[in-house]
């Protein structure tokens, strides 16, 4: 059974293995995609005045606040006695 196993496993990892060293030799990129990564500039003065101009909290409102964090049960441990109820 353990050998059953081993060959399972084997297989397995090849498969996983083989489409990954064929997308690692591909060769094919696409220049343009690359030359237009390339040219996105934070500094841009275009996108500085846009934003100048721009109410962002109007184009995206911030989020809302998260809410309280509910506090979890006291935990008993074996031997701790227990606390006496309040009456309400």
């Amino acid at each position: 059974m353990k050998w059953r196993r081993a060959v399972l496993v084997a297989l397995t990892a090849a498969a996983v293995a083989a489409p990954v060293a064929r997308a690692a030799d591909s060769h094919d990129v696409d220049a343009d995609f690359l030359e237009f990564l390339g040219s996105v500039d934070a500094e841009d003065a275009g996108l500085n005045e846009y934003l100048e101009h721009t109410d962002l909290n109007k184009l995206a409102p911030p989020a809302a606040p998260a809410p309280p964090a509910v506090k979890p049960p006291p935990t008993v441990k074996p031997g701790d006695k227990p606390s006496p109820e309040k009456s309400r």
